[in-house]
């Protein structure tokens, strides 16, 4: 996948919560890099399809 490629994303929309995002992937996060997304809109991708056409 290239930046500008169009995927369908299916997953979980909901709040980004670093503490709840390193539980839930297992790994501990550098704060000071997304400590600026707290509590913006956060995607659980469970699926990433590239065949996507758009219209």
């Amino acid at each position: 996948m290239d930046q500008d490629d169009a995927v369908r994303v299916t997953g979980t929309v909901g709040e980004f919560e670093i503490a709840e995002v390193e539980r839930e992937l297992g790994v501990d996060l550098a704060e000071t890099l997304y400590e600026e997304y707290e509590g913006g809109p956060y995607i659980r991708a469970r699926r990433i399809a590239e065949d996507v056409e758009l219209d």
